[in-house]
């Protein structure tokens, strides 16, 4: 009894010196996890942020092969630094950038979105439901809507056509 009380006894020390590091891929990681600030929600924005920038441009917004640095910049707010990159302060008191040619062809309503997800304070960054009723959002959802009410007219005009040749060939057969 005595030995299995002292295992346990052990287990649970252990268990409560236990120091965790951090979870996840360094590049998505927000400034407030890094600091090891208190944090909700808005972690998950900024990962969002990180997400999107990538998907619109092909490479991430926060790079650096020491992991030392890189946790700087995205305490920092600082995007992906390049040569050919300029950085300068939005509204929203972050970082923006405006590389080319990757940014030539996203729009300014893009690239807001992105400067409000990826805002260093997390009181500050874009709400999940903000972040849905975003100009950039509705106006690519509208698109996408009215692309998928193309294409299915199209695809019931076809298949309109199919079923038309369809009879005209029975008909030919059966004479």
């Amino acid at each position: 009894v005595w030995y299995v009380f002292i295992h346990l006894t052990d287990i649970v020390y252990q268990f409560e010196n236990l120091r965790l590091g951090f979870a996840g891929t360094p590049g998505y990681l927000s400034p407030e996890v890094l600091k090891k600030e208190p944090y909700g929600k808005p972690v998950d924005i900024w990962a969002c942020g990180v997400i999107l920038y990538i998907l619109l441009v092909g490479y991430p917004p926060f790079w650096d092969e020491d992991q030392h640095r890189l946790y700087n910049q995205i305490k920092a707010g600082a995007y992906d630094v390049k040569k050919e990159k300029q950085y300068r302060f939005s509204r929203a008191n972050v970082f923006r950038l405006d590389p080319s040619p990757e940014w030539d062809t996203v729009t300014t309503e893009a690239k807001r979105l992105i400067d409000s997800m990826l805002n260093i304070n997390p009181s500050r960054r874009i709400s999940a439901a903000d972040a849905l009723k975003h100009p950039w959002i509705c106006v690519s959802l509208n698109v996408a809507k009215s692309q998928l009410f193309f294409l299915f007219a199209n695809e019931r005009e076809r298949k309109t056509e199919r079923e038309r040749e369809r009879k005209e060939a029975n008909v030919n057969r059966t004479d």
